[in-house]
């Protein structure tokens, strides 16, 4: 079983980041990281800064507030719960 660090960017609890034998897993808590969820990175130091360039991103403006999120085309019978 891999180690699990909790990775936190300006005081918020950004995600985890879970050792495995291939590299770091994140698993993000936030939803200004989402896009970064299950990316393997290299090393701790890596997917940290990943997380930081995000919210750095998103302060500048350079990013929207959300992570987009692709539910599929219409044609693959995937349908948002009303």
């Amino acid at each position: 079983m891999g180690d699990a660090f909790v990775v936190e960017v300006r005081g918020r609890h950004a995600g985890l980041l879970i050792r495995l034998q291939e590299g770091f897993r994140f698993l993000a808590s936030l939803p200004e990281v989402y896009d970064l969820d299950d990316k393997m990175f290299s090393d701790k130091a890596a997917a940290c800064a990943a997380v930081e360039a995000r919210f750095d991103a998103l302060q500048a403006g350079h990013l929207p507030a959300y992570a987009p999120v692709n539910y599929g085309a219409a044609a693959d019978g995937l349908r948002l719960a009303s």
